[in-house]
């Protein structure tokens, strides 16, 4: 998949009819293991690049790296007791398919487009935190998060799943959108119970088409 963006960028970039975007945005992640549910409140930057579909007209394709923070926290008791929380950077390559149609002579057009994407993860630590209560001390600990074992937080270094997003473009050069991304993958397994993780992330972004 990271070959494909690289040739998607690079058909754009050899076009005559392409754009770059330049963007950046708000990530709002969950991670749900069994009845545990975490959010957190990350971002992303990067670059997309679009080249129209010609055989229908408002049809694209494009393909992005972006990167990005997907933290997520747990508190039992605002802190009193213990908390857990993670923050795993990730490089995403989403490779999507959409349709646009404008409206107001140009002057603003709307939007959607639906693909897979790869996250593949670069660093990060979990952090938990536990009080107790013979020395009145808070206990914290930090591991990378992407280790597995007993000294690590366990979760898969690759992510796969399938993104949407839809938004509108002003003055054909700013774009709002709103996006979600399904992980279809388990983002953190648990070897001895077997339960899973899923990990799902949508995000706000701002961007700015060259």
């Amino acid at each position: 998949m990271l070959v494909t963006a690289l040739s998607v960028c690079g058909i754009a970039a050899s076009a005559q009819d392409y754009s770059v975007e330049a963007t950046a945005g708000v990530n709002f992640s969950s991670y749900d293991y069994s009845i545990l549910t975490m959010n957190g409140t990350g971002f992303r930057v990067g670059a997309i690049c679009e080249m129209p579909i010609p055989q229908i007209e408002g049809l694209y394709g494009n393909a992005g790296v972006l990167f990005s923070l997907k933290n997520a926290k747990y508190s039992s008791i605002l802190d009193l007791v213990g908390s857990f929380s993670i923050n795993p950077y990730f490089l995403d390559i989403p490779i999507h398919v959409g349709y646009k149609y404008g409206l107001l002579d140009g002057k603003l057009s709307v939007f959607g487009e639906f693909g897979p994407y790869i996250g593949i993860g670069l660093f990060g630590q979990t952090k938990s935190s536990e009080y107790d209560d013979d020395t009145n001390i808070t206990v914290t600990e930090k591991v990378p998060v992407f280790k597995k074992g007993e000294d690590g937080g366990g979760m898969n270094r690759v992510q796969l799943g399938l993104g949407i997003k839809v938004g509108v473009i002003g003055l054909e050069r700013y774009k709002l959108s709103f996006g979600w991304d399904w992980n279809l993958l388990n983002a953190a397994p648990d070897e001895g119970t077997g339960i899973k993780t899923k990990h799902n992330c949508g995000y706000l972004a701002v961007s700015y088409l060259f």
